[in-house]
């Protein structure tokens, strides 16, 4: 399974466990182990069918220009695309 960690000010990556489930009477014993952390920024994540890789999206921000390319943050696609409220798509494999 997968969920979001941070603190108060920030959302600061995701965490993957492990659930295990052993049978114990009538009921279930439910254990969590931690497999991997990922610093990075999105929103809900889904995991792919074959539990190969997470997807999650982040929208565009005013700070990202580098990140994405353009040569200022004035930059008229840039611009364009922070108005639209732009997302991109993020895969991580687990």
């Amino acid at each position: 399974m997968i969920s979001r960690f941070g603190n108060q000010q920030q959302h600061l990556g995701y965490v993957v466990r492990k659930l295990d489930a052993v049978p114990n009477g009538n009921s279930y014993a439910i254990t969590t182990t931690e497999v991997g952390r990922y610093c990075t920024q999105g929103a809900k994540p889904s995991i792919s069918f074959d539990e190969k890789y997470f997807v999650t999206h982040s929208y565009v921000k005013s700070g990202d220009w580098q990140d994405l390319g353009f040569a200022s943050a004035n930059d008229p696609k840039f611009q364009e695309m922070l108005t639209k409220g732009t997302s991109n798509i993020i895969s991580s494999t687990c």
